[in-house]
């Protein structure tokens, strides 16, 4: 089957859905002016989204804050109206059981059953407008919130020179799909604004062109920290996604071009191959491998890059998805004490409380946002600085990185 028969039988079945929550709301005894008129938006949002997302996919259409809005709202609204459908839903099944263990005989029960109808669907309806302002602040003001996250990882490996060493992380920038200049430095000045030792960047500077960071990567230029600023590959910056599939010379010019970019502002490139970080007399090294992830491109070589890092020597590995830590990393011959990935946004969306966090992502990765120790070795997943698909961040802010190294 064909990705454009998949995409048009998609697009069907949420019209569908419209339709049904249309019907729910009928059914509710709203006012006929409300029902229609809350049809009538959300449907000419769905077509709006759909030729936003047309010309980005077909012509490469720079977004701006209306189209990225547009587009969000689309969104928005399918996911309201999947958990609308859900309440009504459950209303039809105990209808449908109920007419089938013929209780619905009397006229009495008709009258209750449509007094029950109502108040289930005006609660889907309440239920559906938490989300809805939720995702409403999402992507107006939570794209741009950025969040720092304080860290701190002990290891007894580490030389004592490098105990209270500063680390800022980010990752996932996806550049293609910012709207504001803006809000873009406000976030690299709040990274600055953290006197870090070390600024690491996990990958994904763009979302399928090298050019998409031009405008931005001036910002970046102004980043800096006294043992420099380094950075590694994510799936994104290989060309491989966008409006079609690129084949080897297309994936070669991207990484030249992006390697490129990436160096104009002042980063260096960690592909494959590790360095020295040196402090009065003691050194630990830095690791960087290409993009090695389940289920996308794998040109990481974690041997490569581990060429004359001794075991036990305290190390750092970035790589940009957490799912190279089960699938190599912990299992690898030499210990790596700290890996620094980001790929998973977190979904963008999701509930973070204290100590408690939830995103769909969980149900995609085992380790998708924070940090997480196994024995002596620990990985650390950054929730991504920019976004991508849905503009906008809801419950799982963009995310800038302080870690600090303490010796243990």
């Amino acid at each position: 089957m064909s990705a454009g028969v998949v995409i048009t039988i998609v697009l069907v079945l949420l019209f569908l859905l419209k339709l049904y929550v249309f019907r729910g709301m009928y059914q509710a005894s709203l006012s006929v002016w409300f029902t229609r008129s809350y049809f009538v938006v959300s449907a000419l949002f769905f077509f709006i989204g759909i030729y936003v997302f047309y010309r980005w996919f077909t012509q490469g259409a720079a977004p701006s804050f209306w189209s990225n809005f547009l587009s969000a709202l689309m969104f928005t609204f399918t996911v309201v109206e999947v958990l609308m459908s859900a309440v009504f839903l459950l209303d039809d099944v105990l209808i449908f059981f109920g007419w089938v263990s013929e209780k619905l005989s009397s006229k009495e029960s008709v009258e209750v059953v449509t007094e029950r109808r109502r108040f289930v669907k005006l609660a889907g309806l309440g239920l559906a407008a938490i989300p809805f302002s939720s995702f409403l602040y999402g992507i107006t003001k939570g794209k741009y919130a950025y969040k720092i996250h304080k860290v701190k990882v002990a290891a007894k490996d580490l030389p004592k020179a490098f105990h209270g060493f500063k680390i800022v992380q980010f990752s996932d920038f996806h550049s293609g799909s910012f709207d504001s200049l803006e809000s873009v430095k406000r976030g690299i000045d709040l990274m600055q604004e953290q006197n870090a030792d070390l600024i690491l960047f996990t990958g994904d500077i763009v979302n399928s062109d090298a050019k998409e960071i031009l405008p931005y990567n001036h910002l970046l230029k102004s980043l800096s920290a006294p043992f420099g600023k380094f950075a590694v590959l994510g799936n994104h910056d290989y060309a491989i996604h966008g409006r079609g599939r690129a084949d080897e010379a297309v994936v070669a010019q991207s990484v030249k071009d992006v390697t490129k970019n990436h160096e104009d502002a002042g980063f260096e490139m960690l592909h494959n191959r590790n360095v020295t970080l040196e402090k009065d007399g003691e050194q630990i090294k830095l690791v960087g491998v290409e993009n090695w992830g389940t289920g996308f491109i794998q040109r990481g070589d974690i041997h490569k890059a581990y060429e004359g890092v001794n075991d036990g020597e305290f190390n750092i590995l970035m790589s940009h998805d957490p799912t190279h830590w089960d699938a190599q990393v912990k299992e690898f011959p030499k210990k790596v004490h700290l890996t620094l990935s980001g790929h998973t946004h977190g979904t963008q969306m999701g509930v973070e409380i204290g100590d408690f966090k939830w995103s769909p992502s969980k149900y995609i990765y085992k380790q998708w946002a924070g940090l997480y120790t196994e024995g002596e070795q620990n990985l650390y997943v950054n929730r991504g600085f920019g976004f991508l698909g849905f503009a906008g961040r809801v419950g799982i802010l963009p995310e800038i990185t302080v870690l600090e190294l303490e010796q243990a």
